[in-house]
């Protein structure tokens, strides 16, 4: 045998790129396998927009800033339509890079005036849910990886940008890194890089103390408010330690993305994201040009483009990758053209109802769903808000693909629909922070789920229908479940979870939910529900529930069960323990029920069994007595915020109310015997000597003995009528007050705004007027007589509703904050309100109160004058 067939039958084993990278020497070799690790994670995004299909029509977001950087985090779902807080940082037809670039650039002025950037290395991104905040950071690891990156960041040599999403990669637990700062990413980095470039850990390790000691490294935390944990807790002991780290070493790069709303918990956030050190921006929502680009081919397809928009629809949004690499010869003129052109456009694809969903395809989530719908059915879909969407998109994905499926039918898809609904609450209920559980939590998931389901049909087909979740996943593309094994189980996003938990409150068969007299949230496990719903991760599940109110085409009304949905709510609506009452969110709610009780008369109920089971809340403080069997402080309180001519009829409702339920409440019981146990003995006490109390009241001499002894020593409410307008101002000699007396009990006339007499008018004018329109003009106006209350609401009184969130920044006066002063001094007028608690705590009171309108509380404040 020659030497060259010996040679031919011993080949040297291939190697791998990082092996022949590794036969380099000194910074050549880290130089190129870092290059290498960018090239492969350019490939990764390259190959997941193609296969998936969220991102293969993907837009580039962009972003905005809030206008003063001394701001804490603005949650943009209440400042949306408030241009004024927030400033674009590039135009939506910059270059990506462009867009990327400026989230790290600070701006400041030059000698010329012009802005210049000044590179900043830690950026908090906050959006609400499914604008693509995960995707963007996705994107963002792409362009770290380009030469475009490298420029911007790294002054032309690759970096090392690394992501970490809960959902995903898993955060670093807290005992291998988070506890002791950046330095302990070592072993979580290398293993990145190996795994990638397929070296060996110390090869990897090289690399990665070499990007660490040059400042190449960019960490991307994604989905911060998903990071496990009870009221912040976690999220604030993980990024302390950042912090910590952060201020010994100032060079590590830092993106976060979060929902505001979890930062916004956080006690102190300017603590752990100072306005100093951290870029805060927001994704903004897609343009009406961009939504029509991300559609253009289903709207050319399905659709005929008007006449009238034929000539911009041909010169501009067919052209839309032609003119995105021109975007310096796009002037704001022509975006402004291009927005309202697109306006008309989509409101001729979508008529009838884009108005009510104009502000929904600014979401790339709702977008993603609608083009999904309109690609499978051919049909633009009609849909009234995001829960209409997501319930049209999921039973179209079951509707489709169930037939595929060797052993399921479209007969299984409320089957499934209800599995999936009890497996996402008792998610929730285990995390609400995350949509997906792993290794233990999977195996207590499938009873726990089970046994919020009584439905006979799912109930004997349980286990074939858990185990072929899996090939449902796959049959619905993943659209809907991540994954399901035995070791692990997931949503596909945290948005759809929120969904079918959703779906649970508002129709479920779990035994027990409600109790049809009282409406409660009865089940032992499930007592936590009211505490719950002040959590800001439960906002989404009980939006979604109220949402499938106003489905369209009733394609909800299968799927609500009144009495559930009623017993959801009064949870919702409850009184807190241990929280403030969620009262941003319980408006948004209120305004739901409002609505689709006027346009749905079968929901009516919901509606008017909410309202009575939380105004009941209040009527029973009436009832409250002390030691001595007398009205408590708490009775006296409230009773100083009604009208004295109310109190009757309120302490007769409460009454008449409370004894109905615990009569109800007393039948429930198990008869009594001489082996009852001692609680239930108790209870059953308990409730007759409060039966015994209300029957008392039935007497009219005791009744009306109550109520006299409930009565606040002066009025709390003052009559605001033309009869009862100071004499001097009855008879004043001006002719424009004499038009306006009527000597009326029934009305209230009086002149509002400026008038052009006042001897500080011009300076007032000058200085205000122009930033608010309604002090002009000078008008007679006249209104129906009120009661306006004397007083300020008080904290003793506001407590009575619930908890307050006390502010205490430090600019604020020291003696509002001093929670001791608080304590002793409840008769201080209530402060640090927003609007929605003043609007929650009037509906709670009762029917005919509320807060004063504009010109009531104009003529209120004049004193009569």
């Amino acid at each position: 045998m020659s030497q060259a067939s010996k040679v031919d039958s011993n080949p040297l084993p291939l190697k791998t790129l990082a092996d022949i990278i590794f036969d380099m020497t000194g910074d050549e070799r880290k130089e190129k396998l870092l290059a290498a690790y960018c090239k492969k994670q350019v490939e990764e995004w390259d190959t997941l927009t193609k296969n998936d299909s969220r991102l293969q029509h993907y837009i580039s977001p962009w972003f905005s800033r809030p206008r003063n950087r001394k701001e804490q985090l603005l949650d943009s779902s209440e400042q949306r339509d408030v241009e004024d807080h927030f400033v674009p940082l590039t135009s939506p037809y910059a270059m990506e890079s462009e867009k990327f670039a400026r989230l790290f650039a600070v701006d400041s002025e030059d000698g010329e005036g012009k802005p210049h950037p000044l590179k900043s290395r830690r950026v908090v991104i906050t959006e609400d849910a499914g604008t693509g905040k995960s995707v963007f950071s996705r994107a963002l690891l792409r362009w770290l990886s380009t030469q475009e990156g490298w420029d911007a960041m790294g002054d032309g040599e690759p970096l090392l940008g690394v992501r970490w999403e809960r959902g995903d990669r898993a955060w670093p637990e807290k005992q291998d890194s988070l506890h002791s700062g950046f330095a302990t990413y070592r072993p979580h980095l290398a293993q990145l890089l190996a795994e990638s470039l397929s070296t060996s850990i110390d090869r990897a390790l090289e690399v990665v103390d070499y990007a660490l000691q040059n400042d190449r490294i960019v960490f991307i935390l994604d989905a911060f408010d998903q990071l496990a944990g009870d009221s912040g807790d976690r999220q604030r002991e993980a990024f302390s330690e950042l912090a910590n780290e952060m201020k010994r070493s100032p060079r590590y790069r830092i993106v976060v993305t979060s929902r505001a709303k979890k930062i916004e918990e956080l006690r102190h956030p300017e603590e752990l994201f100072d306005p100093e050190t951290w870029n805060f921006a927001r994704i903004n929502g897609f343009t009406p040009f961009q939504q029509l680009c991300y559609l253009r081919d289903l709207v050319e397809n399905l659709t005929e483009v008007p006449t009238e928009f034929q000539d911009e629809w041909e010169s501009r949004f067919l052209n839309f990758n032609t003119r995105a690499e021109f975007v310096g010869q796009i002037g704001e003129d022509e975006e402004q053209e291009d927005t309202e052109t697109a306006d008309d456009c989509l409101r001729a694809v979508f008529p009838g109802v884009y108005d009510d969903i104009q502000e929904l395809l600014c979401v790339p989530t709702v977008l993603f769903f609608v083009r999904r719908l309109a690609r499978d059915s051919g049909s633009f879909p009609k849909f009234r808000n995001r829960a209409d969407l997501y319930l049209q998109a999921t039973e179209d994905l079951f509707v489709r693909n169930l037939p595929r499926s060797a052993e399921f039918g479209e007969q299984h898809q409320p089957l499934f629909q209800e599995i999936l609904a009890a497996a996402a609450y008792q998610m929730m209920v285990m995390d609400a922070q995350t949509y997906v559980v792993r290794h233990h939590q999977v195996r207590t998931l499938e009873p726990d789920a089970k046994r919020r389901i009584s439905t006979p049909d799912v109930l004997r087909q349980w286990s074939r229908l858990w185990s072929g979740v899996q090939e449902i996943a796959g049959l619905t593309d993943f659209l809907i479940v991540e994954e399901k094994s035995n070791d692990f189980f997931g949503f596909k996003h945290k948005g759809m979870m929120e969904f079918y938990a959703g779906l649970h409150l508002a129709k479920n068969s779990q035994p027990d939910w409600v109790a049809e007299t009282t409406g409660e949230v009865l089940t032992e496990g499930d007592t936590g529900l009211i505490e719950n719903s002040a959590d800001a991760n439960w906002e989404w599940a009980f939006r979604f529930a109220a949402e499938l109110l106003e489905a369209s085409d009733d394609r909800g009304a299968s799927l609500i069960e009144n009495s559930q949905l009623t017993a959801s709510f009064a949870a919702l609506f409850a009184p807190k323990a241990n929280s403030t009452r969620p009262t941003e969110f319980m408006f948004g709610v209120w305004q739901i029920l409002a609505r689709s009780q006027e346009q749905r008369p079968r929901y009516r109920s919901i509606h008017d069994n909410v309202l009575h089971f939380y105004r009941q809340q209040f009527r029973l403080i009436l009832l409250e007595r002390n030691e001595t069997g007398a009205p408590s402080e708490r009775a006296l309180q409230a009773a100083q915020l009604l009208l004295v001519d109310d109190l009757l009829s309120y302490v007769q409702l409460a009454r008449d109310e409370r004894g109905r339920e615990l009569t109800q409440r007393l039948k429930q019981l198990p008869p009594s015997d001489d082996f009852e146990a001692e609680h239930l003995t108790a209870e059953r006490h308990k409730m007759q000597l409060e039966l015994n109390s209300l029957k008392a009241l039935r007497d009219n001499v005791t009744l009306n003995s109550w109520v006299t002894r409930l009565k606040p020593e002066h009025s709390a409410y003052s009559l605001c009528s033309d009869a009862t307008k100071p004499d001097e101002f009855r008879d004043a000699d001006d002719e424009e007050t004499r038009a306006c007396e009527y000597r009326s009990t029934e009305h209230l006339t009086f002149m509002l705004g400026v008038s052009p007499e006042d001897k500080y008018s011009d300076t007032y004018l000058l200085k205000n007027l122009s930033r608010n329109k309604y002090e002009n003009p000078w008008q007679l106006v006249r209104v129906p007589a009120f009661h306006m209350a004397s007083c300020c609401v008080t904290w003793d009184q506001y407590r009575l509703f619930g908890q307050h969130r006390v502010n205490d920044k430090e600019d604020e006066e020291p003696e509002l904050m001093n929670e001791e002063v608080l304590r002793t001094d409840g008769d201080r007028p209530m402060t640090h309100m927003n609007w929605h608690d003043a609007f929650c705590f009037a509906l709670w009171v009762g029917e005919d109160y509320r807060l004063p309108s504009r010109s009531g509380m104009g003529r209120s404040c004049l004193g009569g004058h």
